[in-house]
């Protein structure tokens, strides 16, 4: 029988029908496993965590199907302390059963940062230090001095040393050399500015 003739037979048109429905029968019981073990179509909408202590941020999570982790946490002023601050997923995003949501929250106590050395730098170069250490620029003082740099840092209303540990977030006051009159006078109006 040539090839032609065997292709051309009932008993290769035979096997082929049966290949044919055998692949797509494993095809059609394969997705519907898959979506038996994906739970695909089944979407869980993600609570707001956000503003709720650990504990009870477990509890709305477990009446949802969800699990929760914490996996940072960093000071804000503004917010209660040991609440949630930010969580992934978003609220509202649809995810699966068992899915884990990652929450970040607000530290009890703030961080603590070595104050920079910041006399002799410009007001310019001061402000972008202390905004690089987390700190913010509070009151701005200026006497004269020919310097036009940063004369004298403090911390609460008094002179802080580079190398101190201070709360991130805290303010930092700065007196400033303004370039006016002579140094003899300058020196004496920084002198009663240290003993204030």
């Amino acid at each position: 029988m040539s090839f032609i003739g065997f292709v051309k037979s009932r008993i290769f048109l035979k096997n082929i029908i049966i290949m044919i429905i055998v692949f797509f029968l494993i095809s059609w019981i394969a997705t519907l496993m898959l979506g038996f073990y994906t739970h695909h179509g089944e979407a869980i909408t993600v609570p707001d965590l956000r503003g709720l202590s650990p504990e009870k941020a477990v509890i709305r999570a477990e009446e949802s199907n969800l699990l929760v982790e914490v996996v940072d946490s960093f000071y804000v002023a503004e917010k209660r302390k040991g609440t949630i601050l930010e969580q992934n997923p978003k609220p509202n995003f649809k995810v699966k059963k068992n899915r884990t949501i990652f929450l970040t929250i607000n530290s009890s106590t703030p961080e603590r940062i070595k104050m920079p050395d910041l006399i002799g730098a410009t007001l310019r170069q001061a402000t972008a230090i202390i905004e690089t250490y987390g700190f913010k620029t509070g009151k701005l003082s200026y006497i004269p001095d020919i310097s036009n740099t940063v004369l004298v840092q403090k911390y609460k209303g008094k002179i802080i040393q580079p190398g101190q540990f201070i709360e991130k977030g805290s303010r930092i006051d700065l007196i400033i050399g303004k370039g006016e009159r002579n140094q003899k006078n300058s020196n004496n109006e920084i002198e009663d500015t240290l003993t204030q």
